[in-house]
């Protein structure tokens, strides 16, 4: 849990706290998204518009490094997902509508940044992976705008866009891949959405 800070790790059996992971001087401000990778807890939050992406040691608690700046192009991130060494990390707010930072998760180098057009990002804000692809699902800022965007996580070449039109999706806020099928949680419209992977 995030309190400004730092993380609070509890006893998931005893709910006694095990530890604080300290931040020191920087604040995660608002914290949007946690992915534990390999023996690191990485811990993304955003303030008003920016962001970063802080990267704890899980076992000691040491905060390992900060990633933040302009080249990571963070814009109020509100989700993340891993997919092989690479984290992906959902921008919604940007020049483009949205965009998403992939990320070396053992470097901290960046990867690429997708954006525009092609992918047809619109206030992305959950993140889920369905084997060799990405999947974005755009919350809309704009009624009829929602939809979900499929990209090839090798090439980040988008694979195909799924529209509010044939989908019924309605401001998406989570998606999940469950064997060959997903499920995206539809806030406006209080509904699930479920289908097939290609």
């Amino acid at each position: 849990m995030g309190n400004g800070s730092g993380v609070t790790e509890v006893d998931i059996q005893t709910g006694a706290l095990v530890k604080i992971m300290s931040t020191g001087q920087q604040s995660l401000s608002v914290t949007t998204a946690m992915v534990v990778v390999g023996p690191d807890l990485f811990v993304l939050g955003h303030g008003l518009g920016s962001g970063s992406l802080f990267e704890f040691d899980c076992s000691t608690g040491r905060l390992v490094r900060v990633l933040t700046g302009a080249k990571y192009r963070f814009s109020q991130p509100d989700a993340m997902a891993l997919a092989g060494s690479d984290l992906f990390v959902a921008n919604a707010i940007s020049s483009s509508d949205g965009s998403v930072t992939e990320i070396n998760s053992s470097t901290g180098a960046l990867v690429r940044v997708l954006m525009g057009s092609q992918y047809q990002f619109n206030w992305p804000g959950a993140l889920a992976v369905a084997g060799p692809d990405l999947l974005v699902a755009n919350q809309g800022i704009d009624r009829g705008a929602a939809s979900v965007t499929e990209i090839d996580v090798a090439t980040g070449v988008p694979v195909r866009v799924l529209s509010q039109a044939n989908y019924g999706f309605d401001a998406p806020q989570a998606l999940v891949v469950n064997g060959q099928d997903v499920f995206v949680a539809n806030y406006a419209g209080a509904s699930v959405t479920e289908f097939p992977l290609s």
